[in-house]
């Protein structure tokens, strides 16, 4: 089979859209979508997806014609940030004035967020391995992936919070 640059996107690519747009993460939307596997699998396609270009030239569209279609723009989030600024202001409200000058500079890329990255390490000690059994071998696997899967579903809930 040859794939070309143009080749428009599936119909569960379509699907992992909707469903990350509407606000799941993207191993939830990619299971919506009908993607199947574990959740650690699920993981990993659900980040492969949302850094595939067509699929963010897709939300990108998306997310521009729902903004059109409501009259939405740059100047007019700017407009109303700064009237809530004023008013805020006004009223003694600081915090929340300084909240929509913050979200101001963000909008016109004036302030840039930067996250803190930290890695997961795990160590398994493999040293006896080869004195168990197959069925051992295999049991040691399957309670590894599991605590793989709680630490993938507590990651999970720890980002979506």
């Amino acid at each position: 089979m040859t794939i070309t640059r143009n080749q428009p996107l599936t119909t569960k690519q379509m699907a992992f859209v909707t469903h990350y747009m509407a606000g799941e993460g993207p191993a939830k939307a990619c299971k919506s979508a009908g993607y199947a596997g574990t959740i650690p699998t699920l993981y990993g396609t659900g980040g492969k997806l949302v850094r595939n270009p067509k699929i963010l030239a897709e939300i990108a569209t998306r997310q521009e014609n729902e903004a059109q279609s409501k009259g939405i723009d740059l100047n007019w989030i700017v407009s109303e940030l700064k009237d809530n600024a004023s008013k805020a202001k006004a009223d003694g409200q600081y915090a929340a004035a300084n909240s929509a000058i913050g979200l101001i500079g963000k909008a016109l890329g004036l302030i840039i967020e930067r996250t803190e990255s930290k890695s997961l390490q795990a160590t398994i000690d493999l040293g006896h391995v080869g004195q168990l059994t197959e069925s051992q071998r295999a049991e040691a696997l399957r309670q590894a992936a599991d605590l793989l899967d709680q630490r993938a579903l507590t990651v999970a809930s720890d980002v979506d919070k």
